[in-house]
């Protein structure tokens, strides 16, 4: 198993009016912000290098997430995009204009409703992110990921009393007891639940009427899958979200 240390800005609890205190000027960005259009060259896909444990990324290099991209120039020198509520931010952090285009990401989300984000950023940039958007706050962040290559299937060991199954559209419109807050997981980082459907797989536990636990693929690329993990909080510390989380591993 692998662990990355990742440095994050964390935004959250954006003003209601955030389009007209921060970006009333939004059609004045720089020219020197373009937007980039698929399929992206060998020099964009060098700048996320060292995103690409973030599986996010490869979704975005891949074209299956719908967002847009702005560079400084056809052979950028650095690049800003958004998956959901991830901006990433890469290459020369030292330009202004990579500020104007996380400004711009950050109102394409708030446009489409998103409270907050958190930012991706290379090394050494943590400084200029903390004073260079106008209007935010954020604060730092340290996140670990992950990777696990699995060789054989994990045994289970379900608590007496609950069972897993996978998330499935007909398991939702049975009304299962926390069916909305699974719902919600889904969405997080699809855009509906058709699409998670179609590209991501869940699976939880189930007790009586009451799903207490769920755990989801997430920005599936190929033989690779993030995970989100979450227990109700009444059924935490008997091992739910392990149990969940092998289901997951074992099906991807």
């Amino acid at each position: 198993m692998n662990c990355h240390i990742v440095g994050t800005f964390k935004i959250k609890d954006l003003p209601v009016d955030l389009n007209q205190s921060i970006y009333k000027e939004a059609d004045a960005f720089t020219s020197a912000m373009i937007e980039l259009q698929y399929p992206f060259g060998v020099t964009f896909g060098n700048l996320f290098k060292r995103h690409e444990h973030n599986l996010a990324v490869l979704s975005i290099l891949k074209n299956q997430v719908d967002t847009k991209i702005y560079v400084d120039s056809i052979d950028p020198s650095w690049a800003v995009t958004r998956a959901n509520k991830r901006i990433f931010l890469s290459g020369n952090y030292t330009d202004p204009c990579a500020f104007d285009a996380i400004e711009k990401v950050i109102q394409n989300g708030v446009e489409e409703g998103k409270p907050g984000f958190v930012i991706y950023y290379p090394q050494g940039a943590e400084v200029l992110i903390g004073e260079n958007i106008k209007g935010i706050r954020p604060y730092p962040n340290l996140r670990n990921y992950y990777e696990l290559e699995l060789k054989s299937s994990i045994s289970m060991d379900i608590p007496l009393g609950y069972r897993v199954t996978s998330i499935t559209p007909e398991l939702i419109k049975r009304g299962y007891n926390n069916s909305e807050l699974v719902e919600n997981e889904m969405q997080s980082e699809r855009p509906n639940l058709d699409d998670f459907f179609e590209k991501s797989f869940a699976f939880c536990t189930i007790k009586d009427d009451t799903i207490t636990s769920w755990c989801m693929s997430e920005y599936n690329v190929e033989e690779r899958f993030e995970i989100g993990i979450e227990t109700h909080p009444e059924y935490r510390k008997i091992g739910l979200a392990v149990q969940t989380a092998k289901a997951c591993i074992n099906h991807g």
